[in-house]
């Protein structure tokens, strides 16, 4: 019970602890650990620390774990379930699922790079084929003579970075404030394991 203890007060994933002490559910592991405010802070304050030292040239960032995995012949589905209570789609190779150890519980970042996020304004249509819709609101614009810069705040506060032309920008006629749908396909998304 101690070792159980100091393992989740070192931020091991309790899923992890869970399988260590061989308890068949996560509940039994979590009641014996509860965290005081200043631990709270203490461990978000290392954790957000850790996650600005990212070292990746995407500006797009999920945080979460593995909800679902469906394997495919060649190619597998992974569905993660972000802290903020989204869920992202990706699809990866099956050699990558074993060669990252990816299954439900385990935890990644989702990356996605700026210029491969769309935006539609809510209530247009898009297109069916797009497996990750996010829903938002337009932050900041930064229109240059070619291309624009929009960025979009996700319902759980999460900030997204969409590149788009300048000529998409004004057709879509965007302006702080809008609402939007965020749009990425699947294979867009790069899953990390730290």
């Amino acid at each position: 019970r101690s070792r159980a203890i100091e393992l989740l007060r070192a931020d091991v994933p309790l899923i992890i602890v869970q399988a260590t002490l061989g308890q068949s559910s996560s509940d039994l592991t979590a009641s014996l650990v509860e965290f005081s405010e200043d631990d709270t802070r203490r461990i978000m304050a290392r954790t957000l620390e850790r996650e600005a030292r990212r070292t990746s040239s995407a500006r797009n960032a999920f945080f979460g774990k593995i909800a679902a995995v469906r394997l495919g012949d060649i190619q597998a589905e992974v569905d993660m379930a972000t802290l903020g209570g989204m869920r992202i789609f990706s699809v990866v190779t099956t050699r990558s699922i074993e060669d990252l150890g990816l299954r439900p519980g385990t935890p990644v970042t989702a990356e996605i790079k700026a210029p491969l996020v769309a935006l539609v304004k809510s209530g247009e249509p898009y297109p069916a084929s797009i497996e990750n819709r996010l829903p938002g609101r337009v932050e900041e614009i930064r229109a240059g003579r070619v291309i624009s810069e929009v960025t979009a705040c996700l319902t759980d506060g999460t900030r997204m970075v969409s590149l788009i032309t300048t000529e998409s920008a004004e057709r879509l006629a965007l302006a702080n404030g809008d609402a939007v749908q965020v749009l990425f396909s699947a294979f867009a998304v790069v899953l990390k394991v730290d």
